[in-house]
């Protein structure tokens, strides 16, 4: 099978947190609290985007083991929208993940979406497979440190 062929996934994921959007934004925005609350080892900054930090052009790097991560920030609209491109370390072609936060009630919906490619049908398949399950923890896990953030 020509790799052309392979399907474009998706994963979306939604959570409700109980805490204000802009402590929500606060953990989306810094790269740096990622590996506090995500499934990563080490999550740090290349270089810095515009806004600076965090923002548009910002490269990341989120090291889980030995498997490293590289994503540039392509969206950066505070407080409610946040996207990346995957760059480097899955076998992939065309990762897009957005995060939208929403207000509801005094809390805040997150969704997350991720879009990709896999450089071949197994890969892609075998990501989807590990990303169905990793994303709605991930965002989960979001939630709760904010909950926290929000109740200190």
């Amino acid at each position: 099978m020509n790799t052309s062929e392979s399907p474009k996934h998706r994963i979306e994921t939604s959570v409700v947190a109980a805490a204000p959007i802009d402590v929500v934004w606060a953990r989306v925005a810094d790269i740096t609290t990622w590996s506090e609350w995500g499934e990563w080892d080490e999550t740090t900054r290349d270089t810095e985007g515009v806004p600076a930090p965090d923002g548009v052009g910002t490269v990341r790097r989120l090291r889980r083991g030995k498997r490293t991560n590289v994503e540039e920030v392509v969206a950066f609209e505070p407080p409610v929208r946040f996207a990346y491109a995957l760059r480097s370390g899955l076998p992939l072609r065309d990762y897009h993940s957005e995060i939208t936060l929403e207000p509801v009630g005094g809390g805040t919906r997150l969704r997350w979406v991720s879009t990709f490619d896999g450089e071949n049908p197994v890969a892609g398949f075998a990501v989807n497979a590990v990303l169905h399950r990793f994303l709605p923890r991930t965002a989960r896990a979001l939630a709760a440190v904010a909950e926290a953030d929000a109740s200190q």
